[in-house]
């Protein structure tokens, strides 16, 4: 049996070569991004229960308190843009983010947000750490509580943590 041999030219190497190169990067992309996202159990939660009264949310350097129905801010940071208060607060406690089955991985360039949550009849206040990769565009938040991940879309996140803070 004669072996079959592929001859190419310079020109059809270089062709493949080209073609090899860009399914690495597909697959290395690809693959990155299943490595960074954690796997969605596809069950959806809100952070905060809607039955439950929040008495203030603590953002490190600035709170949200409750004022008899309505909400005040105070801050030892300058405030880049007006804060939407009853948003944020509506967020946390109406808006449903999908539960990871595992933690997700964390580059080099995530951030760490922290924020206590401080509820009525509670005698300790309820962490959430977000971890945000603005390089990655991807937020996760987890409620050390429940030992539980979410997954955060972009664009609910200035609705959860004072934008001023993000652009620190």
């Amino acid at each position: 049996m004669k072996s079959m041999r592929i001859k190419l030219s310079r020109m059809g190497w270089n062709n493949v070569l080209i073609f090899a190169s860009m399914f690495m990067i597909l697959l290395f992309n690809y693959s990155h991004r299943m490595m960074t996202q954690g796997h969605e159990s596809g069950e959806t939660n809100t952070l905060v229960g809607a039955n439950t009264i929040i008495q203030s949310i603590d953002f490190n350097g600035i709170k949200i308190e409750r004022l008899g129905a309505t909400w005040r801010s105070v801050s030892t940071i300058e405030l880049t843009k007006p804060l939407n208060t009853d948003l944020i607060v509506e967020t946390w406690t109406q808006q449903p983010f999908v539960a990871l089955q595992s933690p997700p991985l964390m580059l080099d360039t995530t951030e760490i947000y922290l924020v206590v949550v401080w509820a009525a009849g509670e005698s300790s206040g309820w962490v959430y750490e977000f971890a945000v990769d603005k390089v990655e565009q991807t937020t996760y938040v987890k409620n050390h509580q429940q030992n539980t991940w979410f997954y955060v879309e972009p664009a609910s996140l200035t609705h959860l943590i004072p934008e001023s803070l993000l652009e620190l």
